[in-house]
């Protein structure tokens, strides 16, 4: 390989690595403002989440739905 191409590629891969470097530093940072909305939605799906297992767990552990189970079909 001719110096002057050698010289060409390595000095591509240095531009290439310091364009990685500044792309990694700009991805960590969008990390640190979209942290703060894991926690805007997360804490809120969870207790929403909650309460709508708390409510299903309570109707379907009722009595009367109990029941229906329980019975034969011939008396539904």
């Amino acid at each position: 390989m001719p110096d002057v191409t050698r010289e060409r590629v390595r000095d591509e891969l240095l531009r290439m690595e310091e364009d990685c470097i500044h792309s990694g530093k700009a991805h960590f940072n969008a990390s640190a403002r979209w942290a703060v909305w894991n926690y805007v939605f997360g804490i809120p799906s969870v207790i929403l989440s909650t309460a709508a297992g708390a409510a299903f767990s309570r109707t379907i552990l009722s009595p009367r739905v109990l029941w229906r189970f329980a019975l034969p079909s011939s008396r539904r």
